[in-house]
């Protein structure tokens, strides 16, 4: 097991307490101390995703799961030995997912059905997990990979109808969303960099494929969504849609 195993398991734990469905549940270990958990059957959301995986009745189920999440670990208490990872900001709200990203998300008769991947759950703000599954699941990117491998470039007002679908769903205020957005990438790349001098492996190998230049370029061009005049600033308020 890796360090911090156990703490993710009481996370695990708590979230079956709380009828969380969509979470794996913790079974315990085997003789060889490696962590047992249940397996939820499906379709990983992995790049290139299936389209289907983009369609609007998915984005709205995933923005209620993540929601549904944060409600179930409110309550969740935790200590000192819960780490921040590097550039979270406060408050420390919950122990967020911190990966809640379409390839972690499972899909079954086409539609979302499980998250999975907790290893980096640590202390944050909600908008934090928010803000990393918007620019995952919109997606908020230059472009995302359809499911022939081909390049496909969403235009400024599908990425804001979407992030509204995804809002209205969720059911809170955010004011600044696409700023936080922006600390959520920057904080990513210093995450890589810092694991990559350290000599981690994955780290290593994720600098090398180049992702820490790819956020760069997302971060510029939501600056630049950012510079629109309907975006900047903008607070999308569920009391207010349409």
């Amino acid at each position: 097991m890796k360090d911090g195993s156990q703490r993710i398991h009481k996370l695990l734990l708590r979230l079956e307490e709380k009828n969380y469905p969509y979470s794996p549940r913790f079974l315990g270990t085997d003789e060889k101390g490696r962590e047992i958990l249940t397996f939820i059957e499906g379709q990983a959301g992995n790049y290139p995703a299936k389209a289907y995986m983009w369609s609007d009745e998915n984005l709205i189920a995933i923005a209620s799961m993540l929601r549904d999440y944060h409600e179930a670990v409110r309550d969740f208490t935790f200590d000192d030995s819960w780490q921040s990872l590097p550039g979270t900001p406060g408050p420390r709200e919950v122990i967020c997912h911190h990966d809640f990203a379409i390839y972690n998300l499972i899909f079954r008769d086409e539609k979302v059905c499980g998250v999975i991947d907790f290893d980096v759950a640590a202390p944050g703000p909600v908008s934090w997990d928010v803000a990393y599954a918007l620019y995952t699941c919109v997606p908020l990117s230059r472009f995302y990979l359809d499911e022939n491998a081909e390049y496909v470039h969403l235009d400024q007002a599908e990425q804001e109808r979407r992030m509204t679908v995804f809002m209205k769903s969720y059911g809170e205020v955010f004011e600044n969303i696409l700023e936080t957005v922006v600390f959520r990438l920057e904080a990513l790349c210093l995450l890589i960099e810092n694991n990559a001098a350290n000599g981690d492996p994955a780290f290593l190998k994720m600098k090398t494929e180049g992702h820490v230049e790819h956020y760069r370029k997302d971060i510029q061009y939501i600056r630049e969504m950012q510079s629109d005049e309907t975006n900047r600033d903008k607070q999308i308020d569920p009391e207010n849609l349409q």
